[in-house]
């Protein structure tokens, strides 16, 4: 569900006027979680996508609000990591840290249920 929403905004924000509304931005998020979220291009794997966007979901559910709502203005809403970063009281240096740190237990978490 994710992977499919992500494509459908990413060819919205294509279509749009980059610049103005920071859809670079967003593009850049989706591509770093590219190396971890399998892309769903083709029929068959929608079950996958069914159980992987549960498995996103429960992982969501063991974050710290902090941390899940920093996860959340990354990687689905189009937010540059400054503006997150203002928003959250953080540094970008910091807030970059704490991303990579989540997206290695995302991997890990993915890996443990299987689905990676």
């Amino acid at each position: 569900l994710a992977s499919l929403v992500s494509r459908s905004v990413i060819d919205k924000i294509k279509s749009s006027h980059r610049k103005k509304r920071g859809g670079d931005q967003f593009v850049t998020a989706l591509d770093e979680l590219s190396e971890i979220i399998p892309s769903a291009e083709s029929v068959e794997k929608q079950i996958e996508e069914r159980e992987l966007s549960a498995a996103l979901n429960a992982w969501l559910l063991t974050l710290p609000i902090a941390h899940r709502r920093v996860f959340m203005q990354r990687y689905f809403f189009p937010e540059s990591l400054q503006t997150i970063a203002e928003k959250n009281g953080m540094k970008v240096n910091a807030l970059t840290k704490l991303l990579l740190r989540l997206r290695k237990k995302l991997k890990e978490y993915l890996r443990k249920e299987g689905l990676l």
